[in-house]
């Protein structure tokens, strides 16, 4: 699956076989404003595909044609939030790179916001990896289970990159930087974090694993940033964590913005006493807070 080939531009044709709806009536719903567009030079219209995104999430319209969209999806729901996560891991553990891509894109476009895949079948997926690799008895096996580990990792990382590329915050959304802490070489949690804020309409920075604290705080001074996130997946020392927290506690008040911080690692009292550092323990939960700090920058 080649998600570069991702369109960013579509014509009402394009989007009218991509979802069924006739040609007309969007074109007649971009005219009115309902359905946003710009003109090419000759004056045809062209629709973002974040637009689009947008405009079949509110909708409640199924997509016919991905191919349309230059997008992979794959259609088979389960019944319950409890079996898609399960179905999830299943095509993840079983390499089925294409469908675990395909279904995370399905269900984003029926609705589910980022911040609840990313806490649903994502981290499911994840903790069933972890689960299966401690169990593990001999060498040999532990070295499959790190290979079976690195492989859903990779199909996980090539479904959210899916995601990111459907959504596009405007230049006056505010602004959220964040990675892992020196040590830290997790990849997925970081980026559900910027996925998340990001669907919530921020513009997000994910500078990944091993961020040093310090280029946290510079990064968020440059970009105005309102809110940093810290994302701590493995045992550090504690006050290391702590000295970084209160260094960018310090940095963000003076620019009225906040520190999220979370998890699997994240010692629960490590955040008490610091000022502007805020415990999330899950994507949504960081999302919900976020949204107290959502003033455009000037």
């Amino acid at each position: 699956m080649n998600g570069w080939s991702m369109k960013q531009l579509l014509s009402p044709k394009d989007l009218a076989r991509a979802t069924g709806v006739s040609e007309s009536s969007l074109k007649r719903w971009a005219d009115s404003g309902r359905l946003e567009c710009t003109r090419t030079a000759g004056g045809h219209r062209r629709i973002p595909l974040a637009e689009a995104v947008r405009f079949i999430r509110e909708s409640s319209i199924s997509v016919v044609d991905p191919s349309m969209l230059g997008i992979t999806l794959q259609s088979q729901p389960p019944s319950s939030s409890e079996d898609s996560n399960e179905y999830f891991s299943e095509l993840v553990l079983a390499g089925r790179e294409e469908e675990a891509i395909g279904y995370l894109s399905h269900e984003y476009l029926s609705g589910n916001s980022f911040a609840s895949l990313c806490d649903g079948p994502v981290r499911h997926c994840l903790e069933q990896v972890g689960h299966a690799w401690a169990r593990s008895s001999d060498g040999q096996e532990k070295n499959l289970r790190i290979a079976e580990e690195h492989r859903a990792v990779d199909i996980i990382l090539q479904a959210l990159q899916q995601l990111r590329r459907m959504v596009q915050s405007p230049e006056t959304a505010p602004v959220a930087i964040g990675g892992a802490p020196p040590g830290d070489p997790y990849l997925v949690p970081s980026l559900c974090a910027a996925l998340s804020l990001l669907g919530d309409g921020w513009r997000t920075a994910n500078l990944g694993p091993s961020s040093p604290f310090e280029v946290l705080r510079t990064a968020a001074v440059r970009a105005k940033a309102k809110l940093v996130w810290v994302s701590v997946s493995v045992d550090s020392p504690e006050a290391n964590i702590r000295q970084g927290l209160e260094m960018l506690s310090e940095t963000m008040l003076g620019m009225n913005g906040s520190v999220v911080v979370g998890g699997r690692k994240l010692p629960e009292q490590l955040t008490r006493g610091i000022p502007g550092v805020h415990a999330a323990t899950t994507m949504r939960e960081m999302v919900l807070f976020s949204r107290g700090l959502r003033v455009p920058n000037t």
